[in-house]
């Protein structure tokens, strides 16, 4: 077949059969190719990847289920640690403190028992034991019995011939170590003191309750000021455990409260027991510039028994307490007046008669300044009265005074006796009644100059 002309021409313009095939390539089809090789490379790097991951997932199963089957099995239970906490018994002496005790009742020791397999290093080794004739062999040995919990077992008491220290033996000694330790502040002494401070808990326990058995006062004084000094942070903790013993209570009341801040002190207030104690606790109180301890004094004042002891603490009053007393006085409740009257009145010296009398010139506050001084019934408030009850313009105020005084007066009158202990001083009755009767006449004639000064 002769090649048509047409079909010539074509294959000649065929790119393949192009003499410089090789040297024009297509930068198009470079690029595809490059495209196709980088993904096909990233396609077997993905399926690496996933092949790692799922040989790995497999393993992990297999793992953990080999690891379960193991825990499961019955036959390595009864190859594991026989080891059970009991009290340690070897030893011959007591535990000296209770973390001894504590630490001897949780040290594991392993299980002697005939019949069981002998340990080596707390791992149980089986023992080979003849089968019975005529029976297959089982192929692991039977479960041992369930152990108790180590805290349910009692502790082991002390063995026949263990030495046990006499309470008056102990007592003996703690005496003579306290005899040791000299003057206080020595150095025998600071050294009796660190020793004692650096004992462990039970040790100190033992020398707080020996104080208050120690006969001869001097030592036991002796003692008790010791452990104090040892005692450091927790000697309030001391203290207020020696309130229950007799020996020694007075004088751990006396450190607790030389050494108490108001809060402390009116925390006192229930352990008090007689009227040392009370005074002490009250004259802490009233010395303290904390508004607080007015109003305890004033609750105080009400009870019979804390009354002697308000009255003596009264004489120590702070001068910040003077005008909350004062405003006190016009109070509508009747006990709340008297008790403040009858502090003010225990207050000694002329200031606070001075201060009253300036308040009652200046106008201010007249009623219950009057009140004070006629609760007072000293020279200086008698004298001021008398002055005032011949002024015209002071005289309404005190008349309106004496008739509110007059509700309180009783009282007030048995509770200073109660408190001194003899009858307080009165004024002259008939003097007394004339000045009522010249001040009503002045009050009946001089009604429209009523007036207060300003």
């Amino acid at each position: 077949m002769n090649p048509d002309k047409l079909d010539q021409l074509l294959r000649a313009s065929d790119p393949a059969d192009a003499p410089d095939h090789s040297g024009a390539v297509d930068p198009l089809l470079r690029q595809s190719e490059q495209q196709w090789t980088v993904l096909s490379r990233r396609r077997v790097v993905r399926r690496k990847r996933v092949t790692l991951c799922l040989a790995a997932m497999g393993l992990f199963v297999i793992l953990g289920g080999a690891a379960m089957w193991v825990r499961n099995d019955p036959g390595q239970q009864d190859t594991s640690v026989a080891a059970v906490t009991v009290p340690d018994s070897s030893t011959n002496h007591a535990p000296t403190d209770l973390a001894d005790a504590a630490t001897a009742q949780r040290r594991p020791s392993p299980i002697d028992a005939p019949d069981q397999p002998k340990t080596h290093a707390g791992v149980v080794s089986p023992s080979p034991s003849p089968s019975p004739k005529g029976k297959r062999t089982q192929s692991s040995p039977p479960r041992p019995e369930p152990v108790p919990q180590p805290a349910k077992l009692a502790r082991t008491p002390a063995r026949p011939g263990q030495p046990v220290i006499d309470h008056e033996q102990r007592l003996a000694e703690f005496a003579a170590f306290v005899d040791r330790a000299g003057e206080v502040d020595s150095d025998s002494w600071r050294q009796s003191r660190d020793y004692l401070a650096h004992q462990d808990a039970r040790s100190q326990r033992a020398a707080v309750s020996l104080v208050p058995q120690l006969v001869d006062p001097q030592q036991r004084r002796k003692a008790f000021d010791l452990v104090c000094a040892a005692a450091a942070d927790s000697q309030r903790a001391v203290l207020f455990h020696w309130l229950s013993h007799r020996s020694v209570r007075a004088m751990a009341f006396e450190r607790l409260a030389t050494e108490a801040t108001v809060g402390q002190s009116i925390e006192l207030i229930r352990y008090a027991q007689d009227d040392p104690d009370r005074t002490r606790l009250c004259r802490n109180i009233a010395a303290s510039p904390n508004p607080e301890g007015v109003e305890v004094l004033l609750e105080l004042a009400q009870d019979a028994r804390w009354r002697s002891a308000v009255g003596a603490a009264s004489r120590e009053l702070h001068r910040s307490h003077l005008q909350t007393l004062i405003m006190r006085m016009r109070e509508r409740n009747a006990p709340v007046r008297t008790a403040a009257a009858f502090v003010l009145a225990s207050v000694p010296g002329e200031q606070l008669d001075q201060v009253l009398a300036s308040m009652i010139l200046r106008g201010r506050f007249r009623q219950p300044a009057y009140l004070v001084l006629l609760s007072r019934n000293t020279p200086q408030a008698r004298a001021f009265l008398a002055q005032a009850a011949a002024r015209q313009d002071l005289t309404p105020a005190l008349v309106s005074a004496r008739m509110h005084f007059a509700n309180i007066q009783p009282t007030l009158q048995q509770w200073i006796e109660d408190s001194k202990g003899t009858p307080h001083e009165r004024s002259n009755t008939s003097q007394q009644q004339f000045s009522d009767a010249l001040d009503d006449y002045r009050c009946a004639r001089l009604a429209d100059t009523r007036h207060d000064i300003g």
